[in-house]
């Protein structure tokens, strides 16, 4: 069925299912200069997705590690810098 005849049946648009589409989110297949696609395919894409609009669901994070916070130095005699910050020193100097 055309993007279009899909998008009137469903909530996103026509330049949604493009992006998605494009994304490889969304399987589709090209007749020439008309792109088709299925409401079940359209319905595959929307029970993979997390219904809060996040990730898709089964993956559990993004893969990149958390951000280390460095806490500055405090500038008065006798203050110690946090083991953070220590650590990051250290490494550095390797």
């Amino acid at each position: 069925m055309p993007l279009s005849a899909l998008a009137a049946q469903s909530p996103y648009s026509v330049e949604y299912l493009r992006t998605l589409i494009d994304r490889k989110k969304l399987r589709a297949m090209r007749d020439g200069r008309l792109w088709l696609s299925s409401r079940a395919w359209l319905d595959e894409y929307r029970v993979s997705r997390d219904p809060r609009g996040g990730k898709p669901r089964g993956k559990k994070g993004s893969g990149r590690r958390p951000l280390r916070v460095i806490v500055a130095p405090s500038r008065s005699k006798g203050a110690q810098t946090s083991k953070t910050v220590r650590r990051a020193k250290a490494r550095s100097r390797r």
